[in-house]
């Protein structure tokens, strides 16, 4: 399902059209209206973009950033899309927890649709955890649903796991320091925008 040939068939796997906008009105529109509201600190020299498929997120950011994704194939269109950024580089999960263990620290996280989506929320948000030093922001966008990635007899399919991922972070060391629903003229209903900060347990 992540695995993508083209940049352009990775955008549309990253963001399907809704609220009667395609992926590429959904692109330029979300992407504006999250970057207005992520706010680094000017001490933020390195961001974690967890989940981040071919960096949108990435490209208008400030500070240096660390993109994070399962798919191969999203990193490898990554480097083409953002040619311009010298200072992002892309990485497996399995790579980001080397470079933990190696001392990796950094001063802030995003997760834009992607926690909805990983197979372990709780190894996930734990790598997330270890990776960020104490105080560190933590944006999240999500759905109160689960789409978890499943086969049903050899068909792809998403399924809801019922895993409340809001509680799973405050139970893994994040404190909810900001929530809002995400506009209806953005995405369908139930779609929520929160920063968390990493606390020091």
């Amino acid at each position: 399902m992540f695995l993508c040939r083209t940049a352009e068939q990775a955008r549309s796997i990253i963001l399907t059209p809704e609220a009667d906008l395609n992926t590429n009105q959904r692109w330029d529109r979300e992407t504006a209206y999250l970057i207005d509201r992520i706010e680094w600190r000017d001490d933020d020299r390195l961001i974690i973009d967890y989940g981040c498929g071919i960096g949108r997120m990435m490209k208008p950011s400030i500070p240096t950033v660390l993109g994070v994704d399962i798919s191969p194939t999203m990193r490898a269109h990554g480097v083409g899309y953002l040619q311009d950024r010298h200072d992002c580089a892309f990485v497996s999960p399995e790579c980001m927890q080397l470079l933990i263990e190696r001392g990796l620290r950094a001063q802030g996280a995003m997760a834009i649709w992607s926690l909805q989506h990983v197979l372990d929320p709780d190894a996930t948000i734990r790598l997330l955890f270890n990776a960020l030093v104490v105080g560190s922001s933590l944006y999240v966008v999500n759905r109160d649903n689960r789409y978890v990635p499943a086969r049903n007899d050899g068909d792809f399919t998403w399924v809801n796991d019922g895993v409340d991922i809001g509680e799973r972070l405050e139970s893994g060391g994040f404190v909810l320091v900001h929530d809002e629903p995400m506009p209806l003229t953005l995405c369908a209903e139930g779609a929520w925008f929160r920063r968390y900060e990493r606390s020091a347990i």
